[in-house]
């Protein structure tokens, strides 16, 4: 059933005819432009944000749930070291040894004893772990230079020195470092 295009009136919902200036029902003037000019206007807007609102409200759901997983992703993700140096002291902390801290005044060492005999076979284990603590360290005061903390890098060169005493890019490095911080000194006074 095909229905005619009518004006419903504003006064008493009575439907005119679609020319219609005045109600046939009420005489109330029918406004040109009225959300009741067309046959279901009113409803048609009001089905159209009923339709916006099924819309909406999803989207701000989603977004909210978004929001919240990512905040709560990176709150309890593990922190990631902010420098190069804090990368590589990480896993040397977890594994190798603590050492104990230096004193404030270096007492002079106690006489050494007399070394053990060596065993008759090499003990390789050590010396591996050796050659592995020493070249952690120097790579560790290799990151703390690059970060321009000079007295970090020489602090632990000294502790490569401790190792081994002779260990050429240690010496290198704490000159280096040295020379950096009186550089950094004398361009900043």
């Amino acid at each position: 059933m095909n229905r005619m295009a009518v004006l419903k009136c504003p006064e008493c919902y009575f439907e005119n005819e679609n020319d219609a200036k005045f109600c046939i029902r009420c005489g109330y003037k029918i406004p040109e432009e009225s959300p009741f000019t067309k046959s279901g206007a009113a409803e048609q807007k009001q089905k159209k944000t009923f339709k916006k609102g099924y819309v909406i409200l999803p989207l701000i759901l989603i977004s909210t749930m978004m929001i919240y997983l990512l905040l709560s992703s990176y709150l309890l993700s593990p922190k990631t070291p902010a420098t190069k140096s804090e990368e590589i002291q990480q896993p040397l902390k977890e594994a190798l040894p603590s050492l104990p801290p230096e004193p404030a005044t270096k007492p002079s060492p106690p006489p050494a004893p007399e070394p053990p005999p060596l065993p008759e076979r090499p003990q390789r284990p050590a010396a591996n772990k050796r050659h592995e603590t020493i070249s952690r360290y120097l790579k560790l005061g290799r990151a703390f230079y690059e970060d321009g903390n000079y007295d970090k890098a020489v602090e632990i060169f000294n502790r490569v020195l401790k190792i081994d005493q002779n260990n050429e890019e240690a010496l290198n490095g704490i000159r280096n470092a040295e020379e950096a911080r009186e550089s950094r000194y004398t361009k900043g006074h």
